[in-house]
């Protein structure tokens, strides 16, 4: 009896230190989401290490303290977040073993900054959980209504009076045929443009998985118009395939006479998309339908690619060689080759080289497994993080979308909060 008592305590105070924990890693993570989302546009005013290097100690502390949770707890112990551990420590190893021999340690902890710590996000989704979901829908909202609005303001304010303001031409602001380019609360555009996407999508499903429809279109509408105004094509991109996925699976549960009806429906649209895009192609060829920086893509890549049979082809330069890593280096005055790249996956491939690739699609492919399995198991939150991940793959073969900050801590922490149901579903 008495043993059975003090299993009871034990128990208890486990029970009450977990609820702690847990506790503590919220609301560091809510600190953490609106720091970064303002985080790029405060920047430029408050130019000082602590200021920029906080948002960094918080993000590995929080990713720290998760994975600690996860191996210490017998209950946390999930064989896919487990695995998860394993290949981000092999992809690091990959993607720093190179670097090691040259000294490369600037571009060793931008790498491991912009690309790596973000995708342990994971971690920390996952030990929060479902619990965290209303939080996480408020706080996407605040940001998500602070992104349009303070683009708004700065569309008014116009480019040449933000220049005075200290924002910087070409990294800040800049035009597009005319239309300007502004980074509203996030520091650049390509940042603003892939978070409206995401929280965007987030909030409206989140707004369906309650039943509220009409706001569920109204976060639709808005996001659309934002990301037309915005003009960053391949946030643009990322957000259209996502909707044409969820339509094409949400007329697949409708009765076999309205399927097939859907279905033509879907098909005479796509070919009239066809039609209107080729129209338009002719007629405004210098905009929006511009496929001048894609053929400079694909030269660049060309260009660039480091050859399979060369030690770099295997082994890698290095996490932080290229990509979103080594241009923040040149910026800050280092040695970097500076390469946008503009292809998530040329870009791995040439960080952590062939073998570094093979785990990477370790990762790829378990994910995508798994979230399957989830989604047909739970409701709209792991359907809507599946198929944000295949857009997402998609997406990478146009940008560095695991680059861009903070597009890419939202998405994963998503992904996070998602796995969290697998402890549910075995």
């Amino acid at each position: 009896m008495n043993l059975l008592l003090k299993n009871t305590e034990l128990d208890l105070v486990n029970h009450m230190n977990n609820k702690y924990k847990k506790g503590l890693v919220h609301y560091l993570l809510i600190v953490l989401l609106v720091y970064s989302g303002v985080y790029g546009t405060a920047s430029i005013f408050l130019d000082n290490a602590i200021f920029r290097y906080t948002k960094d100690i918080l993000l590995l502390f929080l990713i720290f303290f998760s994975a600690c949770l996860i191996f210490f707890n017998n209950n946390c112990r999930i064989k896919i977040i487990i695995t998860h551990f394993y290949l981000f420590v092999s992809i690091t190893v990959c993607g720093t073993a190179s670097l090691f021999f040259t000294g490369g340690w600037i571009e060793i902890i931008y790498g491991l900054k912009i690309t790596i710590l973000p995708m342990c996000m994971i971690f920390v989704g996952f030990i929060l959980g479902e619990g965290f979901v209303k939080t996480f829908y408020r706080v996407n909202l605040l940001l998500y209504f602070g992104l349009i609005l303070c683009w708004i303001i700065q569309y008014n304010l116009g480019i040449d009076k933000l220049m005075t303001l200290g924002y910087e031409y070409g990294v800040n602001v800049k035009h597009f045929n005319g239309n300007p380019r502004l980074p509203s609360l996030v520091g650049t555009p390509d940042s603003y443009a892939f978070l409206l996407a995401l929280l965007g999508i987030i909030i409206e499903y989140g707004y369906l998985k309650e039943k509220n429809v009409k706001l569920s279109y109204i976060i639709k509408v808005s996001t659309l118009v934002f990301l037309i105004l915005a003009t960053i094509r391949n946030a643009l991109l990322f957000w259209i395939l996502f909707q044409v996925v969820m339509l094409v699976r949400g007329i697949k549960k409708k009765k076999v006479k309205v399927k097939y009806l859907s279905y033509s429906v879907l098909t005479f649209s796509g070919m009239m998309s066809v039609v209107v895009f080729s129209y338009l192609y002719n007629k405004l060829s210098s905009g929006l339908f511009s496929t001048t920086s894609l053929v400079l893509r694909l030269l660049e890549w060309k260009k660039n690619v480091p050859s399979l049979l060369s030690r770099e082809g295997i082994f890698g330069a290095g996490l932080g060689t290229v990509g979103s890593a080594s241009r923040r280096i040149s910026q800050i005055g280092a040695d970097s080759l500076d390469i946008a790249v503009d292809n998530q996956f040329l870009a791995f491939y040439h960080q952590i080289g062939v073998i570094g690739i093979i785990f990477l699609l370790i990762f790829i492919i378990l994910n995508g497994i798994h979230l399957k399995k989830l989604a047909w198991k739970n409701d709209r939150q792991v359907q809507t993080a599946y198929i944000l991940f295949l857009v997402s793959l998609v997406s990478c073969f146009f940008t560095n979308i695991y680059e861009v900050f903070p597009f890419n801590i939202f998405l994963w922490l998503y992904m996070g909060i998602s796995y969290s149901y697998y402890k549910n579903s075995i």
